[in-house]
């Protein structure tokens, strides 16, 4: 398999100025550690004057959610906590984002139901994998979807919040149009972006020579189509004009990269040096 497409990326991070939501306040909330990692759990610190009615609705939400907890500091302060499910962030739609459940849990507090930080994650993130609800959904046929993920949360009742956001963009991408939007839509809602980093995609055409030979140095080893594959990552293929990924893990093998326990099986590693010298010569001689 040849992987000959990775999409680019556009990072930043969206900035909101703090707010007060009278007896009862969201004192922080945070969630994940890296921008490109789906956050697998999320903690918030909520103060104010609870009536028996309040604690018993915070004391429900941990009952109806399993992978909620809350925990009562004080009289005046609860601890609030969910899990979720870590991925990669070129592909968040395989995780579970802690910090949308628990934006989702505060909402329901009926002095927090209008918090712009808290309602900004529900409205426009919330399992928003394509950016359809903040305007940039985009496709091309090249690398399909557009994705987007939010990485890290970071709020507090003193400095305001903040939310970054990676963004994994097909090859056909208008950039231009994807960033001024972005800061279209935080201008409506009083947000501000800063520390915009974009990455441009990589390709190289189906039909450039050196595809063609690494195609043909498969299918002579193995007899099987070396299949033309795309990716949201990254890889090492983009530092060179025409370079691709290419190998190593054989179709309907598991694909452990960057996990506990990766692997590789050693069958798989010596068919692999055969392919590999089968195409360094193809190449060399073109």
């Amino acid at each position: 398999p040849i992987i000959h497409a990775e999409k680019g990326q556009i990072n930043l991070q969206l900035n909101c100025k703090p707010y007060s939501s009278g007896d009862v306040r969201l004192v922080s909330f945070t969630s994940g550690e890296r921008g490109n990692m789906v956050p697998d759990s999320a903690t918030a610190i909520i103060k104010g004057t609870f009536s028996a009615d309040q604690i018993k609705k915070i004391k429900q939400m941990e009952q109806s959610n399993a992978k909620m907890s809350a925990s009562q500091l004080d009289e005046r302060t609860f601890s609030i906590q969910t899990q979720g499910v870590s991925a990669h962030g070129m592909e968040p739609f395989n995780g579970e984002n802690a910090a949308f459940s628990l934006a989702s849990s505060l909402l329901s507090i009926d002095e927090l139901q209008f918090h712009p930080y808290l309602t900004f994650i529900h409205s426009y993130l919330k399992n928003d994998f394509y950016g359809e609800n903040l305007g940039i959904d985009f496709a091309d046929s090249i690398t399909g979807k557009l994705t987007v993920n939010a990485g890290i949360f970071q709020y507090t009742e003193k400095h305001g919040g903040k939310i970054s956001l990676n963004i994994r963009c097909p090859v056909e991408t208008p950039y231009k149009r994807i960033i001024e939007q972005l800061e279209s839509l935080a201008s409506q809602k009083g947000w501000n972006i800063t520390d915009i980093r974009t990455r441009e995609p990589h390709y190289v055409e189906a039909d450039h020579e050196g595809i063609k030979a690494l195609q043909e140095a498969y299918h002579e080893v193995t007899e099987n189509d070396a299949t033309l594959l795309s990716t949201g990552g990254a890889t090492y293929a983009r530092f060179l004009s025409n370079g691709v990924a290419y190998g190593a893990v054989f179709p309907g093998k598991e694909n452990t990269a960057h996990q506990v326990d990766e692997y590789a099986e050693l069958d798989g590693l010596r068919k692999a040096a055969i392919i590999y010298a089968e195409a360094l010569s193809r190449l060399a001689n073109l």
